[in-house]
């Protein structure tokens, strides 16, 4: 099971256990006293609590194509981000002592016959932060 389906399993799991919970299909809990009669009335406004902002979590996904060739051999690459708090800080380490790349959809060419780790790494304004690796292999 690779990265991708292992969190995806597990985020359909939690949402799963969040809406049973919701629906109160969760352990039995006692009935809150009915409300009294009351001649006040509350504006429509009042009566709402304010609406958080739900921010999803940070995941990144480093995809590559192609991810093997003969050299010199030029990869496109593609951060696939879900979730975080924008702005987000990308940089790509591609694993042949070139310089970094903070682009979404770098291309960049291995000169070089090698087996490369490339990184991605991503930082939101949030402090939260998730990486990938894939493996790229040069002929």
């Amino acid at each position: 099971m690779n990265r991708r389906s292992l969190l995806f399993t597990a985020s359909v799991f939690l949402l799963s256990a969040l809406v049973a919970s919701c629906a109160g299909e969760g352990p039995e809990q006692p009935s809150p006293p009915a409300p009294e009669a009351t001649k006040a009335t509350v504006p429509q406004e009042q009566a709402k609590p304010p609406a958080e902002e739900i921010v999803e979590p940070l995941l990144a996904w480093a995809e590559a194509e192609p991810e093997e060739g003969k050299a010199p051999l030029q990869v496109q690459f593609n951060a696939d981000i879900e979730g975080g708090t924008p702005p987000l800080k990308i940089t790509w380490t591609f694993g042949d002592d070139s310089p970094t790349s903070a682009e979404a959809k770098p291309a960049h060419t291995f000169e070089k016959p090698g087996s490369y780790t490339v990184t991605l790494d991503v930082d939101d304004s949030a402090g939260d932060s998730d990486s990938d690796w894939i493996e790229i292999e040069v002929d």
